[in-house]
């Protein structure tokens, strides 16, 4: 009988058991270039979460309008970078050429530009993921459906409630 009990005992605390089972919500994760969006641990492109979500819904809407200021941040403040490489390039490289800080000036506004659609890019991103997720938890069903899941993984069994 000591044996029946130690062994469930021991079961009992390797189980891990989840209340709920968030695997449909959108993360954001902020990296050096760009913002990632993970589901159920998988990263996503934009395009790839737009044709997840529904057409006329507030969170499609403002991922669309967080991709396009993506864009345009990208294309003006290459546009700059070129501009003001380009000037130091043929400045540096020609010994009868003067210096023009013309359009060193207009590569550093166009850089400077783009900052406004950057930081538009990062809060649309967020509302729309914000969006989705709060979206998710309204439209679930009044009617519950229990679903249990044993697993074994690297760190034990754990037993996964889903309703």
């Amino acid at each position: 009988m000591k044996y029946i009990v130690t062994l469930i005992f021991i079961l009992c605390s390797t189980i891990v058991l989840f209340g709920q089972n968030k695997s449909d919500e959108l993360t954001v994760v902020k990296t050096w270039t760009a913002f990632k969006i993970y589901q159920n641990l998988e990263k996503y492109s934009h395009g790839e979460i737009l044709d997840m979500m529904d057409k006329e819904s507030e969170a499609y809407t403002l991922l669309r309008k967080a991709s396009n200021a993506y864009l345009g941040a990208t294309i003006i403040s290459s546009l700059g970078g070129f501009v003001i490489g380009y000037e130091l390039g043929s400045s540096s490289s020609s010994e009868g050429r003067e210096f023009n800080v013309v359009p060193i000036m207009i590569g550093s506004a166009l850089i400077i530009g783009s900052i406004p659609l950057n930081k538009s890019y990062k809060n649309k991103t967020y509302q729309a993921v914000d969006k989705y997720n709060n979206d998710l938890g309204s439209n679930k069903s009044t009617f519950n459906k229990y679903q249990a899941t044993l697993n074994l993984n690297a760190n034990g069994i754990s037993l996964m409630v889903t309703f």
